[in-house]
């Protein structure tokens, strides 16, 4: 394990650099920005993404009342008709402006004839012996139809003193039933899990440390297509999005890491998905995190996943060619993919006027809702850079811990646990493991190793370790940020610095202010001086003109195991 610093302000890494607004210098901070990229309105809006801007979360505006009102999801579904108990269908419309129209009191008032029966059971709890049924004309007839499945007219209904509870508890069954139709559809379970995911996140992100999020509506069918439609990745909309948009304009900041709801598996075109989506982020030096589909484990799903005897005999198949092509290509350094999902709410127990709604779910948990881990590991990600200002304790039992996941009523927060064998044996091919320990009722991320596999060139002449840190998203995130801000910075001097050579200087000039060449420094030291030994070459691009190739090598105040290591990171820089 790598010596990290306490939680505490004289810790924190103070990384900025000066530019002028108008006539006054002014040293500035890049935010640690995170961009979320999942299918929030499941329409065609979500398919082609082209004229989207991301909306974003800072300090002055963080609700997501806010993405909700740009957005303006809706749902359109067909449901079996549980009301009526026959062979019929139901079309359901709901549209959502918050979080608490996925609650059932919600779903029944935004659907009418639902909140009708409901009013209609309520009348019936409240009607004696003495009184008289009364409904309004316009509802008789949908009473009707429901009365027609219990076998009794409203005429008699409306005649009979005797006591109603048993018509009572059969229809409020009937509503409960239709409720659970309509929370437990596929379309439902997609926009809920990922709304609630992105809360889960907003909640748990410091804005005022300097902290964002900024939002985009695609779904992964639409990332797939965007890069497909284009004859280089450089022409994609993502492209643009992630890259052009923060470092081509003045002004502009770059993201830290890209959070998706998506899940990836062997297939080749999710392979060359994250071939495209992995060669972005290199370039930009924010790491792309989505989650591991069971299919990556050849499963079908997760349920099985106990059941697994040998993870490293899947990858000799030949099925899983193109899978480990890609984790032995440097770009892979910057995917990560998360398992297994995590609980987001627990099951609806609630009252509704005078009924009682009890969510009900099925031996095998399909019906929980689960969330994409990849947001769960994002709040670790936030949390690390509010206290610290980078990324690197987003791991191990404090750092890596996942607050608000405890286990309650039996159940754990995780779609399945891990063993700790069964850990190592993820880790060590390419996944990021949210993992419940027995007798612990928490979830931590001991570690986050990216995609990337470390072979055997790599770790010759004792480069083993630094090879094997640069594989680690904590590290390789270190060396993205001063990569990030090496950008900026020559993005600002456009025009001053005219040559490879001031750039040189200029950059390293930069860096060796964060330079102390000392054995454990004291913490007020790191924090100003965060690395020992520090280097940026640039060269020319042979055969492209307009880009420079940088090389940024750090030794920072750190060490693994007792060592000390190196961290490396190899990159374009555009000229204009």
């Amino acid at each position: 394990m790598a010596s990290v610093p306490n939680a505490d302000t004289n810790d924190r890494v103070n990384l900025v650099y000066e530019t002028k607004i108008g006539d006054k210098s002014e040293m500035v901070e890049l935010p640690f920005k995170v961009l979320v990229l999942g299918d929030f309105t499941l329409d065609e809006r979500s398919e082609y993404f082209d004229d989207q801007l991301p909306i974003i979360l800072t300090q002055e505006s963080h609700n997501i009342d806010v993405i909700f009102k740009q957005l303006k999801p809706g749902l359109k579904i067909k449901i079996a008709n549980k009301i009526q108990q026959d062979d019929s269908e139901l079309f359901v419309e709901l549209s959502f402006t918050s979080l608490a129209d996925f609650t059932p009191p919600q779903v029944l008032k935004n659907i009418s004839w639902m909140g009708k029966l409901v009013a209609f059971t309520d009348t019936l709890a409240q009607v004696t012996d003495t009184d008289t049924l009364q409904l309004d004309e316009e509802d008789k007839a949908f009473i009707e139809k429901v009365l027609n499945a219990e076998d009794i007219t409203l005429q008699e209904l409306q005649q009979n003193s005797q006591n109603y509870g048993w018509l009572i508890a059969s229809i409020e069954k009937r509503i409960c039933d239709q409720l659970d139709e309509i929370i437990h559809h596929e379309r439902f379970i997609a926009m809920e899990s990922l709304w609630r995911s992105l809360q889960f996140l907003t909640e748990r992100t410091e804005f005022n440390e300097n902290c964002e999020i900024a939002v985009i509506n695609v779904s992964k069918q639409g990332l797939i297509e965007d890069f497909e439609d284009v004859p280089e990745i450089t022409l994609s909309k993502y492209y643009q999005i992630v890259y052009s948009e923060e470092y081509g304009q003045f002004g502009g900041r770059p993201y830290g890491a890209v959070i998706s709801d998506f899940k990836f598996g062997p297939k080749a075109q999710d392979i060359k998905c994250l071939q495209q989506l992995a060669s972005v982020s290199a370039v930009s030096h924010a790491p792309f995190i989505a989650a591991a589909s069971a299919e990556l484990f050849d499963i079908d799903s997760f349920s099985r996943f106990s059941r697994l005897r040998d993870i490293a005999a899947i990858y000799t198949q030949p099925a899983y060619i193109k899978w480990n092509a890609f984790r032995q290509s440097s770009d892979s350094r910057y995917v990560g993919l998360t398992l297994p999902f995590f609980l987001l709410r627990e099951s609806h127990n609630t009252e509704i006027g005078g009924l009682r709604y009890v969510e009900k779910v099925s031996k095998k948990d399909t019906d929980l809702l689960w969330g994409n881990a990849s947001f769960a590991f994002a709040t670790r990600l936030m949390d690390s850079f509010a206290k610290y200002r980078w990324c690197l304790n987003c791991t191990g039992q404090s750092g890596g811990q996942v607050q608000g996941l405890n286990m309650k009523d039996g159940k754990i927060a995780t779609q399945f646990i891990l063993t700790d064998r069964r850990e190592s044996d993820v880790v060590e091919h390419g996944f990021i493991p949210l993992s419940v320990h027995k007798g612990d009722d928490t979830s931590t991320f001991y570690s986050a190793y990216s995609t990337h596999t470390v072979i055997a060139e790599e770790s010759n002449n004792g480069e083993d370790l630094s090879a094997r840190l640069s594989s680690q998203l904590p590290y390789l995130m270190i060396v993205s940020r001063i990569s990030q801000y090496l950008k900026i910075m020559q993005r600002e001097h456009l025009g001053s610095w005219r040559n490879r050579r001031d750039l040189d200087q200029q950059l390293n000039k930069w860096l060796s202010q964060y330079v102390s060449d000392m054995d454990n420094p004291a913490a007020g030291v790191r924090a100003r001086r965060p690395l020992r030994r520090a280097e940026v070459k640039v060269r020319e691009l042979e055969g492209k003109q307009d880009w420079f190739v940088t090389r940024i090598q750090v030794t920072p105040h750190l060490k693994f195991m007792g060592s000390s290591f190196e961290l490396s990171e190899t990159s374009k820089m555009e000229k204009n």
